[in-house]
Parts: structure tokens; C-alpha cells; sequence
């Protein structure tokens, strides 16, 4: 059943139309909005740029996200607010580990279970999965309710609370934490090391990243893994 998850997310979400996706006009423009905001904004360490429903890093990566992966409309302001709150809001990622996944629920008052079905019908409903064929051996028969169901931990986990954790460590919305090998590490001013670096060298950007995300990293190499498996190159 994973391998055939897998085969059918490979073939019907990360695949070639989500790259092109990633490459043309609309996500284009919901880069360059996001350079507008950071300009525009407080964008220290807990301010806006890290922390509005509306402008900055989160709308944005719920809105380049679910267009360039599922096709949607970033503009459709009604969905990607449902989106917004199920992930950044309500922190329903946890709502996958059962006693903290009960707690969450009951403290949002049931929000993150009633937000669960529209984000599911959301996917559903979306052009990658228009065409997904629900009788092919090679996908172990998934149905597309069951692919649905099955991509919204992994759009939690891997497509946005992962690299949201890592843009947070990268552009000093975090403090490093300290390390008793490395001492020194809490210290670290990052958002002044991202000043000096060329931001037209991809390598160097990369080693930058890397290195952030090496010091502030929760979950060892499984993030990591997932971030370059999952995100469109």
C-alpha cells in the first residue's frame, strides 16, 4: 500500500505538471508578492511577515504550495483560508498522533475534524486529481478518496510545516538552539549571515539553508528527506 501511495502521488500530484506549474506566470506572481511583503513588512524575528493570515511567508506558501502541487486556484480566497486554518491555525498536523490528535480536537472545540472533511473534498475536487484512475493494479486500487485522505499529513508535514520550519531558522525567525558540543549556537545571528551571502550563487543559497536547517532540526534527517522528496525541484 505505501509503494502504491507513493507511485500515485508521484504520478498524479509531484510530477511534471507541478514543476511547469512552478515555473509559470501565476506562481511567479505569488513570488513576487512575497518579495513585495518582506519589503513592506516588520519581518524580525515573531512579526508580521512571519505571523499575518493574509500577507507574507504563511498565506504564501499555502497559496504556491497547493497551486503548483494540486492546480488550485491561489486567488480563491474562500479555500485557501479553509487551508490556512486546518495547517497554520489550528496546528492540525498533530492530529495524526492519537491522544494528541484528541486533545487538539477537543481544544479547538472539534474545528480541526470539521475543517479535515473540507480540506479532503478540497483535494478531491482539485485538477490533480481529476483524472485519477481508481482501478489500476499498479496504485493497489486506491480509490481517490483514499489518495485524498492519505496526502493531507504529508502536505502537513512535509510541504508545509516542514519547510516553514526551516524558513524560520533560515531567515531568523528562530533562535538556534544550543548545542553541548557547539556552544554558542543560541547566539548565532542568522538574518545578519543571510545579509552577506550571494543570494544569485544557488549553491551558496543551498549550503545556507542546509547548515540552518542542520542546527535547527527537530526530527534528524527525516525532514530533510521528505523536503527534497516531496517539494518540486
Amino acid at each position: 500500500m505505501h509503494e502504491a501511495l507513493r507511485a500515485a502521488m508521484d504520478g498524479y500530484i509531484i510530477n511534471g505538471k507541478a514543476i511547469s506549474r512552478q515555473k509559470d506566470d501565476i506562481a511567479q506572481s505569488l513570488m513576487d508578492q512575497l518579495v513585495v511583503d518582506y519589503r513592506n513588512m516588520p519581518h524580525g524575528k515573531g512579526q508580521k511577515f512571519f505571523t499575518d493570515r493574509d500577507h507574507g511567508i504563511q498565506p504564501f506558501m499555502i497559496k504556491y504550495m497547493h497551486y503548483c502541487l494540486f492546480g488550485l486556484n491561489p486567488f480563491d480566497k474562500k479555500k485557501m483560508d479553509v487551508l490556512f486554518d486546518f495547517y497554520y491555525k489550528y496546528k492540525a498536523t498533530g492530529f495524526w498522533m492519537r491522544s494528541v490528535g484528541i486533545v487538539l480536537n477537543v481544544a479547538t472545540k472539534f474545528k480541526i475534524s470539521k475543517l479535515y472533511k473540507v480540506v479532503v473534498q478540497i483535494y478531491l475536487d482539485s485538477p490533480a486529481l481529476a483524472s485519477f484512475p481508481e482501478d489500476k493494479p499498479e496504485f493497489n486500487n486506491i480509490s481517490k478518496f483514499e489518495l485524498a485522505h492519505s496526502v493531507v499529513p504529508i502536505m502537513g508535514i512535509a510541504a508545509l510545516v516542514g519547510p516553514m520550519h526551516l524558513l524560520s531558522a533560515a531567515m531568523g525567525n528562530a533562535i538556534l538552539p544550543e548545542y553541548k558540543d557547539k556552544k554558542g549556537t543560541s547566539k548565532i545571528d542568522v538574518a545578519a549571515i543571510w545579509d552577506t551571502i550571494d543570494l544569485s550563487d544557488r549553491a551558496e543559497v543551498e549550503r545556507f539553508l542546509y547548515e540552518t536547517g542542520r542546527l535547527w532540526n527537530p526530527v534528524g534527517h527525516t525532514r530533510e528527506y521528505l523536503l527534497i522528496y516531496y517539494l518540486p525541484s
